[in-house]
């Protein structure tokens, strides 16, 4: 079964740099990477990034600012990341 995952980059611009939210996983290879989580057949793309960041951050984010958009196809997870 092909899972899908969508979550959030969320950042900060300055007028001299730009810092990005990372988490680190908590499986054996404790990679870092941008915080996202399991779709449910339920919700929209949209929906699983915001309810997937809030429970990993609780730090609510509201769907307007969810303008762009990134969609990765593997073999077993394909991932979407919204910034």
């Amino acid at each position: 079964m092909k899972f899908k995952a969508y979550g959030i980059c969320l950042y900060k611009k300055t007028k001299h740099d730009i810092k990005i939210l990372l988490c680190k996983g908590f499986d054996s290879n404790k990679k870092w990477g941008f915080v996202k989580g399991t779709w449910e057949a339920w919700e929209s793309n949209q929906d699983c990034a915001i309810r997937e960041f809030y429970e990993e951050t609780s730090i609510k984010i509201d769907k307007q600012y969810l303008q762009n958009f990134f969609y990765q196809e593997n073999d077993y997870k394909d991932i979407g990341i919204f910034w």
